[in-house]
């Protein structure tokens, strides 16, 4: 017995420890255990980046072995994300991806996702294009405003310097250009079609109308260096998905359609509409067109002087692409 009435078994004590210890490694093993599930990024859904949306609501993701956090809605957040490292991949802008990179960040572009995909919409009462004095755009200093600057407009005989751009979302465009907010808008499918279909806007310039013939890449999808070095097979994996969704969109686009209809709240009839207006037989972005892009990025002065634009790609996670068993 011990002073305070208890005795001492060893036993027991050398009983509780082992169990302690065993309960402390399954906790760590189960802890190991557990899949990495990368966090993905994604503006307004728009056929130029469908592709997450399908993946995640036809299984594609979850066919490859992945679980990703996927966050979507607003390609200013996307952005903001970028540049605090909390991501894995996103998709966005080129111009985006190249001012990024060039400020040190860990940002690559791993695929395309379609070329073209963009009309330029104008208020129904617009006598004629040389009226257009406020012009809308997604976003400041991304890609569709820098084409539309510097490309779209003078190839058009318009003097941008004669020009407001004015950022409105897509959502909210129709309404901009009923109340003379802006006079033209350039913006992707389905919105174009959509306020088109609604009556808030007339087409002025087709896909193939708006800039070299629509052979136009905007947008893409993007991956943080971090991530390939730290979990290079839920990288792949993601790429993959990514291809996985392009091959639906060609293969099978009212399947597609009828995903971007729930996600953007138009029907099935105007997705469609927009799905023509666009090409998806490219998986990387052109060099000439990455070019192009940086040019007016240093003429603008977001970029002081060129970078590697090799290094500012790697497209090598595409390699061996088979498509998964998705429902």
């Amino acid at each position: 017995m011990t002073r305070h009435g208890f005795s001492f078994r060893p036993g027991r004590l050398i009983a509780a420890l082992s169990l302690c210890a065993a309960t402390l490694l399954g906790a760590a093993q189960a802890s190991a255990a557990e899949p990495y599930r990368p966090r993905i990024f994604a503006g307004y859904p728009g056929w130029d980046h469908l592709m997450p949306f399908l993946d995640e609501e036809l299984g594609i993701w979850k066919a490859y072995g992945i679980d990703p956090i996927f966050d979507s809605g607003s390609s200013q957040r996307v952005s903001q994300v970028l540049q605090t490292g909390e991501w894995d991949a996103a998709y966005t802008q080129i111009a985006t991806a190249l001012t990024y990179r060039a400020r040190g960040l860990p940002i690559v572009i791993a695929g395309a996702s379609s070329y073209g995909s963009a009309t330029v919409v104008a208020r129904k009462d617009l006598a004629s294009e040389k009226d257009i004095k406020n012009f809308g755009i997604v976003r400041q200093l991304d890609t569709m405003h820098l084409l539309a600057a510097e490309h779209i407009l003078p190839s058009h005989g318009i003097d941008p310097k004669g020009v407001k751009f004015i950022q409105v979302p897509p959502p909210e465009a129709g309404i901009a250009l009923e109340r003379k907010d802006i006079d033209a808008y350039y913006v992707y499918e389905p919105y174009a079609s959509q306020m088109i279909e609604k009556g808030q806007a007339k087409l002025l310039w087709d896909w193939r109308e708006v800039f070299a013939n629509g052979q136009i890449y905007r947008n893409a999808l993007v991956l943080n260096e971090d991530f390939i070095k730290a979990h290079p097979e839920e990288a792949r994996k993601v790429v993959w998905a990514h291809l996985a969704a392009l091959d639906i969109i060609q293969k099978d686009p009212k399947r597609a359609a009828e995903v971007l209809a729930r996600r953007a709240k138009t029907t099935v009839d105007q997705a469609m509409l927009g799905y023509a207006k666009a090409g998806w037989d490219q998986r990387t972005i052109p060099e000439d067109f990455l070019k192009l892009t940086e040019d007016d990025l240093i003429k603008w002065k977001v970029l002081r002087a060129p970078i590697d634009l090799k290094a500012a790609v790697d497209f090598s996670l595409q390699q061996g692409y088979r498509p998964p068993d998705a429902k």
